[in-house]
């Protein structure tokens, strides 16, 4: 009887015992919960800084992009300053004749953040290869998937860098009597085949 008594008492703690690890299991399992588990809750105050970066970075590159697409009607021009000491390159060849364009995505690499942008346009300008002082104009629809350096300057302004990482400059230049246009083009016609590209784009439905 007193063996019996001795083995209830036992059990007894053991099941006391089972309890308190199955208690202290749940605990932990919440813990890791709480710290890992949590897809919307608030983020380390790093990684909001970053967040905070690549907004910045997308928004100065889009209106440095804003600044060059082409149209044929009337506008104040915009100027959106870029920085060239922290990322000159070598002269960019070609230049593109922007329709329109779209943010893609902004990237960190080390120190500085990357912007890709899709980018339509209607014509590129280049060099003549066989007239000095004169450039030419090859009209063709294409869309590129180009990116820019966006560098941080004191007092923190984001800028970005003037020509993309594949060397490629945007914008017409050059005065009308040392440009050629090829195919019978004109600026303006080239101007308006851009509108129509953009209205085009307008009217696209949503992820299209």
């Amino acid at each position: 009887m007193c063996r019996n008594h001795a083995q209830s008492g036992t059990h007894h703690r053991i099941a006391i015992l089972s309890s308190l690890l199955a208690a202290a299991f749940v605990a932990c399992s919440d813990d890791r919960q709480t710290s890992t588990g949590r897809p919307q809750g608030p983020m380390p105050q790093a990684d909001s800084v970053d967040r905070v970066a690549a907004q910045a970075a997308i928004a100065v590159t889009d209106s440095f992009l804003r600044q060059y697409v082409e149209t044929a009607s009337p506008r104040t021009p915009t100027v959106v300053k870029y920085w060239t000491g922290d990322c000159a390159q070598a002269e960019a060849s070609p230049s593109l004749w922007v329709a329109t364009y779209h943010v893609l995505s902004v990237e960190r690499r080390q120190d500085t953040l990357i912007v890709a942008a899709a980018v339509t346009s209607v014509a590129e300008q280049g060099e003549s290869s066989s007239k000095a002082n004169q450039f030419v104009v090859r009209p063709r629809v294409q869309t590129d998937t180009l990116h820019w350096r966006v560098v941080q300057n004191p007092p923190g302004q984001f800028i970005v860098c003037g020509f993309s990482l594949e060397d490629v400059d945007l914008g017409a230049f050059g005065l009308p009597s040392n440009v050629l246009y090829e195919q019978g083009e004109t600026a303006l016609s080239l101007r308006r085949r851009a509108d129509s590209l953009r209205t085009l784009d307008a009217d696209k439905p949503p992820g299209r």
